[in-house]
């Protein structure tokens, strides 16, 4: 990622071709960083492409479906891989789009508790990486996705992503409410707004707004 970028990695805009997906990431950054994990000469293709996946099963991420389309022909190397780009680019667009009216039922600025959630998803994306690290030398027989590079989030480089081996039609989600009823969820959710008071002082009104109105916002009827 670019000098200036890595100084502010969820700021501004990334609409440029040199950004996968619209986040900060940008394509000459992963090639770089996975060639040198392949240790492989093969660049890039003028053709490469990024698919966004998972859409609907989660808001903390980006997902996407790389395909190099390499310049040189291996069979070492993968024909595709999977890049989860830690960023809040997915809830920003709910923020502006589905959720607009909560912010005036609850009377608070969600893009400002947004910005506050930045160290939290960061600290999250570093506890998956650590996760995938200790997998990878722990020789637990455990089916995870071989990771090729794992950039936490840093002062040297904010933006953290997870480049691991794409499973294909091998690797699945379950849906949670396949398995767990909604009168499930809502204690340990409402436990997990709550501990955001304590991650985030300035978080604390609307915290107390969300709590005091709890029976409302999740009232099957409104």
């Amino acid at each position: 990622m670019s000098e200036a970028n890595e100084s502010k990695p969820n700021q501004g805009s990334f609409d440029g071709i040199e950004y996968i997906l619209g986040t900060p990431l940008e394509w000459s950054w992963l090639e770089e960083k996975l060639c040198a994990s392949l240790q492989t000469k093969a660049k890039f293709g003028s053709d490469h492409t990024a698919q966004q996946i998972g859409l609907g099963q989660g808001s903390l991420s980006v997902l996407a479906r790389i395909q190099p389309m390499w310049t040189q022909s291996d069979e070492r190397l993968p024909r595709s891989v999977i890049a989860k780009i830690a960023s809040l680019k997915t809830m920003r667009e709910m923020v502006n789009g589905p959720l607009a009216s909560a912010q005036t039922f609850l009377d608070f600025n969600m893009k400002e508790a947004l910005n506050s959630m930045e160290k939290f998803i960061n600290s999250i994306h570093n506890t998956e990486a650590s996760l995938y690290a200790a997998l990878q030398t722990s020789g637990l027989n455990l089916k995870v996705p071989k990771a090729y590079v794992l950039q936490k989030c840093d002062i040297h480089c904010p933006q953290g992503v997870i480049v691991m081996e794409d499973m294909g039609e091998d690797a699945f989600t379950v849906p949670l409410y396949d398995v767990i009823s909604v009168e499930n969820v809502y204690e340990p959710f409402l436990a997990m707004i709550k501990s955001m008071r304590y991650l985030d002082e300035s978080l604390a009104p609307m915290v107390d707004r969300i709590v005091d109105n709890w029976d409302t916002i999740f009232d099957e009827n409104t």
